[in-house]
């Protein structure tokens, strides 16, 4: 199999990456950034457009498909049946100034690209997981000068308990990992300071890959 990471040059996306590398596993990265270059698969573009999706190669379904064991199965050079969503923005906006079209950035950053990967893992046969990073302090209470962070994370945690619901009886997964506050650039790049409670990416990669491994693992070894 391989594995798809949306953001996948950010901080989190960048150790996530590594940390599914570090088992075997192939990954295939994405990034808006078209000067980006990498010895990994990269797909270059917009994750929460659609013709984004309709380019992304589906690899072949047959590499993974005669494996004896998961370990084997898991580090084939199989079709994409894993997608970590690390693609966000963090604005600080109150709610008294959030435009309409700054609402709709957040959650065409946060979370449409969990929607459409979400569908492009359902079109093709289980088991496939779906890891969507949301729900840290400030998306389960309200609070000053996040309206759009927060708004988006809302709607991302929506968005993952329907999707666990619709595919409920199928070997279709999705993780919605309540990851608190991470040390990544995000913070310098709005102009905060990191909080004193976060943690490293590769601490909370390490935790979030290890868990989608697990979930993969039981639907494969249910269908031996």
């Amino acid at each position: 199999m391989r594995a798809f990471v949306l953001g996948g040059f950010g901080g989190i996306g960048h150790a996530v990456a590594c940390a599914l590398k570090k088992r075997g596993i192939q990954v295939v990265l994405s990034t808006r950034r078209e000067d980006i270059e990498s010895d990994d698969r990269v797909i270059y573009g917009q994750p929460s457009e659609q013709r984004f999706w309709d380019n992304t190669p589906v690899f072949d379904e047959t590499k993974d498909s005669q494996n004896n064991t998961f370990e084997d199965w898991l580090v084939a050079r199989g079709p994409i049946r894993l997608v970590f969503v690390c693609t966000g923005s963090l604005n600080f906006t109150d709610s008294l100034h959030t435009t309409p079209a700054a609402l709709h950035d957040a959650i065409d950053a946060h979370v449409t690209p969990a929607l459409l990967a979400a569908q492009y893992l359902t079109a093709r046969p289980g088991p496939t997981c779906l890891a969507v990073l949301g729900s840290d302090p400030y998306s389960t209470e309200g609070t000053i000068d996040l309206c759009q962070y927060v708004v988006a994370k809302h709607a991302l945690a929506g968005l993952a308990a329907c999707i666990e619901e619709d595919a409920f009886g199928t070997r279709h997964r999705v993780e919605h990992f309540e990851v608190g506050n991470v040390d990544t650039p995000l913070w310098s790049g709005a102009g905060a300071d990191v909080p004193d409670d976060a943690e490293t990416p590769e601490i909370a990669a390490e935790r979030m890959v290890e868990k989608c491994i697990d979930r993969l693992k039981e639907d494969w070894t249910a269908m031996q």
